[in-house]
């Protein structure tokens, strides 16, 4: 008989183990990693150990932003002394969480064995090339020119540009009508806007993931690295320039004043309205659009659980890719970052709801991979790898521009 697809089963008493002890109410660093790895692979478990690590951080500054949230709704206006205060506060907060994550990380490499994974990494299945001698020890190998991928690159580095001037051009056109349409047209374009960048996020991914695959790199590492730069690159201009302009640009250059008298309150209405958006979205296609998809694999088989046996309930399960899938979870806790540490001073609320929501995902991802997923194959991983420099750089951008808030 031809084989439809093979895939690992979830194991029934270990899967109904972690799914009580993760899927629990508790704090997040006292969440269980380590089972969690045991169960999925160091690839998956690092991610939601650096989930469970920022989460505990952002709860502490949640603290802090109810009492300045407070003392906003009191005086109602978000440029007040305590926001202000906030800014320098939120820059020394995004370095300790980069800083005591460097150690927890290595300990946690340490711990699963993973010190050494990237100098012991194999080929990737999908590079190609020409298979030839190695001039070192004769052995066969897959050889491909740096020039054929220098080529690739350089139409790749084309594409990101083209699609960051799009972007641009979408934002021009949206602030145009906001400041030439009557009525409530403004606010229906700051919906608008939130709902473009979700749709140029989702279509860069898929655009940036094809160009890294022509690019044709050796190991999982390099592939990483090269589609992490691209997604960064392209979704900081996406998600945060429709924010700058309204901070820096849109008075200071244009001499458009703000509709709310300030643009610090222009500033918070915008990016509540981005930011919320933002987390709907990641609930939605996180939980309820696999949800969904299930039910639907399953009405095409017939809609009935009691006629199939495990492995065909199994194989109607969504199958998780332990590096696409990954990469798409930290660059949405990444942009998730960025909101925070970037314009908290507009919006204290954020790591309020950034808490909330990260809590639930914690559980709700715990629930889903049991569930919902086909068993994922697991994978090693010594460190986070280039994301430790994408959260690096917001840190340096956290500084720069909530000290420029606050002087502007």
């Amino acid at each position: 008989e031809e084989i439809i697809r093979y895939f690992p089963l979830h194991h029934p008493e270990m899967g109904k183990k972690l799914e009580k002890a993760w899927c629990a109410h508790q704090f997040p660093s006292s969440q269980p990693t380590d089972m969690f790895r045991e169960y999925f692979g160091a690839k998956v478990g690092l991610f939601y150990v650096y989930l469970c690590h920022h989460t505990t951080w952002t709860g502490y500054l949640a603290l802090l932003c109810i009492g300045v949230g407070v003392q906003a709704l009191m005086d109602w206006k978000v440029d007040t002394r305590a926001n202000e205060a906030l800014a320098i506060v939120v820059a020394v907060w995004a370095v300790l969480v980069n800083e005591t994550w460097k150690q927890k990380e290595a300990t946690t490499s340490m711990k699963w064995g993973m010190t050494s994974f990237e100098e012991e990494e194999v080929d990737r299945p999908a590079f190609k090339g020409e298979v030839i001698k190695s001039p070192v020890n004769g052995q066969s190998m897959i050889y491909y020119p740096e020039s054929k991928r220098s080529c690739s690159q350089k139409y790749a580095m084309i594409a990101t540009f083209f699609m960051m001037l799009l972007v641009l051009f979408f934002i021009a056109v949206i602030f145009h009508l906001k400041n030439t349409l009557p009525g409530d047209w403004p606010d229906a374009m700051s919906l608008v806007n939130s709902v473009g960048i979700a749709v140029f996020n989702a279509a860069w991914t898929s655009i940036a993931t094809k160009l890294t695959d022509n690019e044709n790199y050796r190991t999982d590492t390099q592939y990483e690295d090269s589609l992490i730069f691209k997604l960064f690159g392209f979704q900081f201009v996406n998600s945060y320039a429709s924010l700058y302009f309204i901070a820096f640009i849109q008075w200071f250059v244009f001499n458009n004043k703000c509709t709310e008298g300030s643009c610090i309150n222009d500033l918070c209405y915008n990016v509540s309205i981005i930011f919320m958006t933002n987390l709907c979205v990641m609930q939605v296609t996180g939980y309820y659009v696999p949800k969904w998809t299930i039910m639907y694999n399953k009405y095409k088989e017939g809609g009935s659980d009691t006629n199939m046996s495990v492995p065909e309930l199994q194989y109607l399960m969504l199958p998780y890719d332990p590096q696409a899938d990954t990469i798409n979870a930290y660059m949405a806790l990444a942009r998730q970052f960025g909101y925070m540490v970037l314009f908290v001073v507009a919006f204290p609320g954020a790591p309020i709801f950034a808490y909330i929501s990260n809590y639930a995902q914690i559980r709700i991802d715990g629930f889903k991979f049991l569930n919902t997923y086909q068993r994922i194959l697991p994978g090693g991983a010594q460190d986070i790898g280039t994301w430790q420099l994408v959260f690096t750089i917001f840190c340096g951008a956290a500084v720069i521009t909530n000290m420029a808030l606050v002087v502007f």
